[in-house]
């Protein structure tokens, strides 16, 4: 088991559950959400070894708004960002994202890159 645990916002139900799916078989725990509201105080309650894996669009605030929030409160955990729309990765990095990935994604490739990024946080 990963030491982090992965708090996973997307509002698509079958990519969530894919998502989910895929992170517990490589051993992370997971914690899934639909949105930032149903997510937030649970984030606010985790420790560092947290891990945000967001939508950006998402019902009510976006994965990006959230993502200025989380940094705001001064979390530095690692914050990824998938999105299907017109977004980049230098968009994610202004608002001091860790990656981001453009769906549609090969899984296995976005979770050997969180991986990857993982190592630079510990």
């Amino acid at each position: 088991m990963h030491q982090y645990t992965i708090i996973l916002i997307e509002d698509s139900r079958d990519l969530r559950e894919l998502l989910s799916q895929s992170l517990k078989e490589r051993n992370f725990n997971v914690v899934a959400f639909a949105s930032v509201e149903a997510a937030r105080d649970f984030i606010f309650e985790q420790d560092e070894k947290t891990i945000v894996l967001s939508d950006v669009e998402l019902p009510g605030a976006s994965g990006l708004e959230f993502l200025a929030e989380y940094r705001k409160a001064d979390r530095t955990g690692p914050y990824f960002i998938m999105s299907g729309g017109n977004y980049t990765a230098e968009d994610v990095a202004t608002h001091g994202g860790t990656a981001f990935f453009s769906k549609p994604f090969a899984t296995d490739e976005m979770i050997a890159e969180i991986m990857e990024r993982l190592q630079k946080f510990e």
